[in-house]
């Protein structure tokens, strides 16, 4: 994911995600003129994302702590 929040920055997106009881949220924020470009990096990473079984364990962990709060 963080190549994937590298590549938007790059292109002047702001990406964040955060996480609810029921919920989990990822907000991407873009000019317009750059909205579509954004949306299709973010739909291709999400179409092929493979993870690691350590990275689910640190977004686990973060996930965790955020239903703490």
């Amino acid at each position: 994911i963080h190549g994937l929040i590298q590549k938007l920055e790059a292109n002047g997106a702001y990406y964040n995600a955060f996480t609810t009881v029921d919920m989990t949220y990822a907000v991407v924020d873009s000019f317009a003129a750059d909205l579509e470009p954004a949306l299709e990096l973010v739909a291709r990473s999400l179409a092929g994302a493979s993870f690691t079984p350590e990275q689910i364990e640190l977004e686990r962990q973060i996930v965790a702590r955020e239903l703490a709060e």
